[in-house]
Parts: structure tokens; C-alpha cells; sequence
């Protein structure tokens, strides 16, 4: 593209012949470098125009190719057609060169975000804005996600040629801390909490069962003996995807932010969710596909370093355990202990059996309770205090004898257990 003698004198400039005119007792040098100068700035001013608000709805009746452009100042024209014609009066000289107009070869009806940059380049083009927006927050939940897993790995990356098993609680702020973190304290055996970030709020799902504890609570544990997991904000089902960010993510700062910990990884709650990830109403989410397409798992995967998932019970076709190659079991699935009867946790109950085979098979397993279900818990009892410490010493007992280790969760992701 050229612009014409005519079109540089009406911009300021001098030509540079014997007949150029002199402007304001200037000669055509000084002029024309006044002239440069004033057009930088313009040229700055379009930039930033243009770098402000370069993208373009267009709004697609059916797929199709259509085109967008730009005028000389960077700003919208309404009629792409009009678009040679007024370069034109302005000086240019197109020679066919279509380069301010920008083609978007729309696939289907829709709406389409398509521009030009600075130089003139397209950018978008057949892309929907939902599209560009979701490509964005790939980027930035993988960028968090790796930073997450990075730290983890540096926290608790470890080899082992031990069964890893992991303890972890659910909930229930005031049974943990007054009946079941005593009775692990007491054999040194650690263990993961899965806590809600709106625990201690007013109108909290289960807010009886927080009466008499607090985040000043929580935050007095030892980390690396009771480590905090994200079980999401209110423990209640979500029905809007517009409100998962705040029920995952938000919960997850919350929870940062109360208990000083790093909150690396994600257990579901029992609730459900939009998009069919479903943990209360049969059937349960077990299609990976549909998960890893959802909201929910975007949010969940890129927001921290591992995540739990899917559950099977027993009676479903077998043991729960998990081989473990240093690298977190995305949505690997745990076994219950709060059995009616202590079920879960009588000599070659349910826990037992899940800790013979991840000891035989050199695998690991993950076995959870709820703390309201024993003794004195506030809710029916389902566990008696005798028969879960007989469970605990018959776990501490085998990691005294060499059989398998006791972890943090986020331990259990990140060990390798190595095999003669």
C-alpha cells in the first residue's frame, strides 16, 4: 500500500523537491521532522487505541466467511465494503491489498471475536468468544496447577518400599479436634482433614457440629502431623456452573488464609454439581470423560497440586488400592471406615482387609471417616471408641513392624514405592 504526494502534504509533510512549500517560515527539513513528530504521537495514540480494544463481536447468522476491518484510526467501521473506498479518499493507494480487513471463517452460527493488531495483522478469526475466553483460563489454571504441583513435589516427594496408607477425616470441626485427633496424636499417626472453608460461618450446612471450635483451632495444628485438604466452601449442592469458581477456588483462599496452610489438594464433598458430576444422587460420576469436560474439573484440576474423586464401596468388585509411582492418582478413590456395627474397623473388618492387600500388593490405600459417627460425635452412633483405637493400634502396630507407612495425603501422591 502507497499513499499519494497529495495525501502526505494534507498530513503536514514537505515534499522533498525545489517546489516544496514553505509552512510558517519553516524549510521543508524542519517541517517534515515536526511533521514525523506529530505523526509518532499519533501513532502512539492509535496504538493504544487499538491495544485497548481490538477485538470485534461479529455476530454469525450461520457459518460462513465474514469480514471486519479497521480504519485509519484503529476504530470499527459498521460496513467492511465501505472500507477500500475510504482508504482511498484518504491517499492510499490499495493495489488489491485488503490487509485492514480481517476474515472470520465462522463455523457455525454464533458470536465471533475477530481484529487486527497495531500492525495491521489479523488476530481471531473464527474463534468464539467463549472459546478465547476458556483458552485463557487454560493458561491460567495450568500455570497454577504447575506451580502447585511443583511445590508439593518439593514438600513431600519420597521413595518407599513400604504400603503407604492415609488416615483422613471429613468435616465436623468439633468431633475431630476433641475425639479423633487425641486418639492419633497419642500413636503418632498422622492425618489429612477434609474441611469446608465456610465451616465457622453463620448459616453453615453442618454448623452444630463446629460449636465450640474455631479457626484459631485449626490453625494451632501441626501441619505436617494434620494437614488441611479444600472439601469445597459450604458442603451444600451447587446448581449455577457461574457458582463453582467460589465454591472451589474460594474456598480454597478461604482456607489458606484461616489455617496458614498451603492447601494443596481437593476431596469432593458428598454433593452435587452442575454438568453431571454428581457425589450424593445415584448414579455417581464415574465417566472421566464427562468430569474432565466439566467446570467442576477445571476448576478442581487447576487449582490444585492432586485431587480425589470417584468411590467405590465395598461390594462393588473389591479392595480399594491405589500403585503409586510418585505422581498424585488423579481422583483416586477411598475406602469408609463408619461402618454400622464398627464394620470398618473390627480385626479383619473393612479396614483391615484395605491394609492387607495395599501391604501385599505394595500399593497404597486410603481410608476415611467421619468423626460425628463415633462415640459422642453428635450424630447416631456407628463407631464405638473401643473399636476404632483397636483399629488404630493394629495400624500403628504394623508400621512399627516395617510393613507400611503412615502419610499426609499429599505424602501418599507423591511417593514412589519401590520394589526389590
Amino acid at each position: 500500500m502507497t499513499i499519494s504526494d497529495e495525501a502526505l502534504l494534507q498530513a503536514g509533510f514537505a515534499l522533498p523537491d525545489g517546489d516544496a512549500p514553505i509552512r510558517d517560515g519553516d524549510d521543508a527539513i524542519t517541517q517534515n521532522a515536526r511533521a514525523a513528530a506529530a505523526a509518532d504521537a499519533e501513532l502512539g495514540r492509535r496504538i493504544a487505541t487499538v491495544a485497548a480494544a481490538t477485538m470485534q463481536p461479529i455476530d454469525a447468522a450461520a457459518s460462513g466467511l465474514y469480514q471486519y476491518g479497521s480504519n485509519w484510526r484503529g476504530l470499527p467501521m459498521p460496513t467492511p465494503a465501505d472500507m477500500p473506498a475510504i482508504l482511498t479518499g484518504l491517499g492510499a493507494v490499495l493495489n488489491g491489498d485488503e490487509r485492514l480487513l480481517v476474515a472470520c471463517d465462522a463455523p457455525a452460527a454464533g458470536t465471533f471475536e475477530t481484529g487486527t493488531n497495531w500492525r495491521g495483522r489479523p488476530v481471531g478469526g473464527g474463534v468464539s468468544a467463549v472459546a478465547v475466553n476458556a483458552a485463557v483460563d487454560r493458561v491460567r489454571y495450568g500455570l497454577a496447577r504447575d506451580l502447585l504441583q511443583a511445590k508439593a513435589r518439593r514438600l513431600h516427594a519420597r521413595t518407599s518400599p513400604r504400603a503407604q496408607v492415609a488416615l483422613v477425616v471429613d468435616d465436623y470441626p468439633a468431633a475431630t479436634l476433641q475425639l479423633v485427633l487425641p486418639l492419633l496424636a497419642a500413636r503418632n499417626i498422622p492425618c489429612s482433614w477434609a474441611l469446608n472453608g465456610n465451616a465457622f460461618d453463620p448459616g453453615y450446612s453442618y454448623a452444630r457440629f463446629s460449636a465450640g471450635a474455631s479457626w484459631a483451632d485449626i490453625r494451632a495444628l501441626d501441619p505436617s502431623r494434620v494437614e488441611i485438604v479444600n472439601h469445597g466452601a459450604s458442603h451444600a449442592d451447587v446448581r449455577d456452573v457461574d457458582a463453582l469458581e467460589a465454591e472451589i477456588l474460594g474456598s480454597r483462599a478461604r482456607l489458606r488464609a484461616e489455617t496458614g496452610q498451603a492447601i494443596l489438594g481437593w476431596l469432593p464433598p458428598g454433593c452435587d454439581y452442575p454438568e453431571g458430576i454428581r457425589y450424593k444422587t445415584a448414579p455417581l460420576i464415574t465417566d472421566e470423560e464427562v468430569y474432565l469436560g466439566s467446570e467442576f474439573a477445571r476448576l478442581v484440576l487447576g487449582g490444585h497440586a492432586w485431587a480425589g474423586g470417584t468411590q467405590r464401596r465395598p461390594g462393588d468388585g473389591g479392595v480399594i488400592t491405589h500403585p503409586l509411582d510418585g505422581r498424585p492418582v488423579t481422583l483416586a478413590g477411598r475406602q469408609w471406615l463408619d461402618y454400622p456395627d464398627d464394620a470398618g474397623v473390627k480385626p479383619g473388618g473393612i479396614g483391615d482387609r484395605h491394609v492387607a492387600a495395599a501391604i501385599e500388593r505394595g500399593h497404597g490405600t486410603i481410608l476415611s471417616l467421619h468423626a460425628c459417627y463415633l462415640d459422642g460425635g453428635g450424630a447416631p452412633r456407628r463407631v464405638t471408641r473401643a473399636g476404632f483405637e483397636g483399629f488404630l493400634d493394629r495400624l500403628a502396630a504394623r508400621r512399627d513392624a516395617g510393613d507400611l507407612d503412615l502419610v499426609l495425603l499429599s505424602q501418599w501422591h507423591h511417593t514412589r514405592i519401590t520394589t526389590s
